[in-house]
């Protein structure tokens, strides 16, 4: 999931020339479901990123297993001199490859959206 983020993300702003990251483990074991089964638990549970895009501005990335904390889920939040750009699930229980896609923007920035990104909400 998080090389699929870190992917968009320098897809719409550009790569990182720069980068940091942090990760931590919530749990040892899980359980399979169906069998509750427990086994160890090698993948993180949130990893953090920081660093600087080749434009010179610092991009940020966190990312949390399981249900994420915010009632949209997966976000996506560009922040810059023109406005900001956010991209959510349309609906928030999709897991983001699977998902329709909603986009808000400030009204500086919608007007210079693509036609096809304008129409998605």
């Amino acid at each position: 999931m998080v090389g699929h983020a870190l992917a968009a993300i320098e897809h719409v702003a550009g790569e990182f020339t720069e980068l940091s990251a942090a990760i931590t483990h919530r749990d040892a074991e899980v359980a399979l479901d169906g069998t509750g089964e427990r086994i160890p638990c090698t993948a993180p549970s949130q990893v953090a990123l920081v660093g600087r895009l080749g434009g010179g501005a610092l991009g940020t990335l966190a990312v949390q297993g399981g249900s994420g904390p915010g009632p949209d889920g997966f976000v996506l939040r560009i922040a810059g001199t023109d406005g900001v750009l956010t991209i959510t699930p349309a609906d928030p229980g999709h897991y983001p490859g699977w998902a329709t896609w909603r986009m808000r923007a400030t009204a500086a920035l919608t007007s210079r959206l693509p036609r096809v990104a304008r129409s998605i909400s």
